[in-house]
């Protein structure tokens, strides 16, 4: 028994040493994974949403534009009129991908002609790595999206019901 009951203890010392090794190098690599990350924004997808999107999709929301904008995190992951441009990790509901690759049933972006398809690849690829982007900033509403907002008090005490 007293063997059996030392070689448990040793076994478990040693799963507990091991994973505690594992999970100490875990924080590393996720680093690494996110400096890759946010470097492959940089190189392959921020210069194609300056070059290609910012002129309609930036700035204030614009309802032209279906009142989306590409130039912040925030502005990215909300989308428009349509819904979330960007789902991280999911491409099927990632309505950014669809309008790149001018999808029949939905948007076609740019309007005037389709990105190459290694450009599309590279878009595919960061959603698959959960779309790291480094940027900052808060989507400005537009004020016509604040008036949709208001109430009108006047017009709602004449209500049936008040």
């Amino acid at each position: 028994m007293r063997p059996f009951l030392y070689l448990s203890c040793l076994s478990i010392a040693v799963v507990c040493v091991v994973n505690q090794r594992a999970h100490a190098e875990d924080p590393q690599t996720e680093l690494q994974q996110k400096q890759a990350g946010i470097e492959f924004f940089e190189n392959k997808i921020r210069p194609v949403l300056v070059e290609h999107c910012y002129d309609c999709h930036a700035g204030e929301p614009d309802p032209e534009n279906a009142s989306f904008v590409l130039d912040t995190r925030a502005g990215i992951r909300m989308g428009g009129d349509s819904g979330k441009a960007v789902v991280p990790g999911n491409l099927k509901s990632s309505l950014l991908l669809q309008a790149i690759e001018h999808d029949p049933e939905f948007y076609a972006m740019p309007p005037d002609e389709k990105l190459p398809a290694n450009v599309i690849a590279d878009f595919r690829k960061w959603i698959q790595m959960g779309a790291p982007d480094p940027r900052e900033g808060q989507v400005k509403t537009s004020p016509q999206k604040k008036s949709e907002l208001a109430i009108d008090f006047e017009k709602e005490r004449e209500f049936w019901s008040f």
